[in-house]
């Protein structure tokens, strides 16, 4: 841990050919700098050698940004250290820097374990999960795999008088540097006529996002999710989800001061954001 990574990343911004204007924006918010990249985007640049922060301080200041309808992105230091291709090609396609496909000029097909795996360990900052159903979007002139998105098999509800069957999106991932315009929304209704289900859930994280894409696609925002706490190794930057770790000790175990004698560091995100597409 140390403090270039605010540097490191301001020095990467201005590499870029059009880079963008940014200013620092006052700390009464946080005590990580925050800058401002467009009118709209804000980047806050979240130091592990401050950690840890109050819980709730990421949930409540994105509360804050979207209140007044802007959109802040809370980069980890972990996250950059260990994901930084993955970062920097998804802030490029948040300045708009990405290339356009149109899902007019791709097909869709289910694929394997194999293909999954390898694609979203590659570009989704949370990698892969096991999955029922696994679909990839594909150029119709040379067949490369663009993007991919798996889906939990259909979870059955009784309700009277029938049953209801809902799924969840799991992940969906693109190239960097590409954005596949209507690509999610064509693997979703591949899915939704293949699968017989009757809605489709999904969460977005509120780290990166404040669920746009879902609202486009129809889905309807249903709750916000709290926050979760993660243990970060400062040396590997390798993070756990506090429930992981908790599961591997004994059931009296102080957690917290446990995991902080093995030298880990405690963070928390900004939480999440539940969504539903009926179908």
């Amino acid at each position: 841990m140390n403090n270039t990574f605010p540097q490191n990343v301001i020095d990467w911004l201005q590499t870029l050919p059009q880079a963008p204007t940014f200013e620092a924006m006052p700390q009464n918010l946080s005590p990580c700098p925050i800058l401002s990249l467009t009118k709209h985007l804000h980047l806050h640049l979240v130091s592990l050698a401050a950690a840890p922060y109050p819980v709730a301080l990421f949930e409540q200041i994105s509360d804050t940004f979207q209140a007044k309808g802007l959109q802040i992105i809370h980069l980890w230091e972990d996250v950059w250290r260990r994901q930084q291709p993955l970062v920097q090609a998804r802030i490029l396609g948040l300045l708009g820097e990405n290339n356009r496909i149109y899902a007019r000029l791709t097909y869709t097909k289910r694929i394997d374990n194999e293909q999954t795996n390898s694609f979203l360990n590659q570009y989704h900052n949370q990698q892969t999960t096991q999955a029922r159903y696994k679909y990839g979007l594909f150029d119709k002139q040379n067949h490369a795999l663009l993007a991919v998105a798996t889906f939990t098999a259909p979870r059955v509800f009784r309700t009277e008088p029938s049953l209801y069957k809902s799924s969840e999106l799991l992940r969906y991932a693109s190239l960097p540097n590409i954005t596949v315009v209507g690509g999610l929304s064509k693997l979703i209704k591949t899915f939704a006529d293949e699968v017989d289900t009757q809605d489709i859930m999904s969460y977005a994280d509120r780290d990166w996002s404040v669920g746009r894409s879902y609202r486009q696609l129809g889905f309807e925002q249903e709750k916000n999710v709290p926050p979760q706490i993660f243990w970060v190794n400062p040396d590997t930057f390798e993070r756990h989800a506090q429930t992981h770790l908790a599961r591997s000790l004994p059931p009296d175990t102080d957690i917290i001061t446990t995991l902080q004698t093995q030298g880990l560091v405690r963070i928390s995100n900004a939480g999440s954001l539940k969504f539903r597409l009926l179908l």
